[in-house]
């Protein structure tokens, strides 16, 4: 009889979605009223969606997606864009473009920083990729790092 292996973590596709939606110089309670809650409303009739929920934040928010397991992971993504574009024309004319991620639950960030600035978003956005996120890509034990939600 053949056992089956155990792996301390195994590969399992769960299929997660986020849009982050960046919106510089917006309240979080522009960003919930004017972005996400019409994102909220399209994106809540896709198939096979099991758990919706959302973060409105200074300069951005973001919705996840989580689907059911016997979601495919490319109709599930290509019906989050359809729903965007059909309400993309609603947001105000300063949204930036809605940035579409497959999230894969065995890479999730270890770390998340939160930086307050009077700088303008687009300044602070640049000296953080100049330093802080050109520094931690240089690590060989940094898989990627980014900025969300400025400029």
């Amino acid at each position: 009889m053949q056992r089956m292996p155990v792996s301390l973590f195994p590969e399992v596709n769960i299929p997660f979605i986020l849009v982050n939606v960046p919106y510089p110089g917006a309240s979080p309670e522009q960003i919930e009223a004017k972005v996400i809650k019409p994102l909220e409303e399209e994106l809540s009739g896709l198939k096979k969606l099991k758990r919706l929920y959302s973060v409105s934040r200074s300069n951005f928010g973001f919705v996840v997606l989580e689907f059911k397991l016997s979601a495919n992971e490319r109709e599930a993504f290509d019906g989050v864009r359809e729903k965007i574009a059909l309400v993309r024309s609603s947001f105000p004319q300063d949204v930036k473009e809605p940035i579409i991620t497959r999230l894969d639950a065995g890479a999730v960030p270890l770390l998340i920083y939160g930086v307050a600035t009077n700088l303008n978003p687009q300044k602070a956005k640049k000296l953080l990729d100049d330093t802080l996120i050109r520094a931690l890509r240089r690590l060989d034990s940094v898989q990627g790092a980014e900025v969300l939600g400025l400029g």
